[in-house]
């Protein structure tokens, strides 16, 4: 994921994930081109 954000490089790229519980419906994570945002 970090590879494909550096190669977007846009402001922040977003990935939506599957989740391992039935609590939420969606996991995220956030790239910027150079590092991992933590949320």
């Amino acid at each position: 994921m970090q590879s494909i954000a550096k190669e977007l490089n846009l402001p922040e790229s977003v990935f939506l994930l599957p989740v391992h519980d039935q609590e939420a419906d969606y996991r995220v994570k956030y790239f910027t081109p150079t590092e991992e945002r933590r949320s």
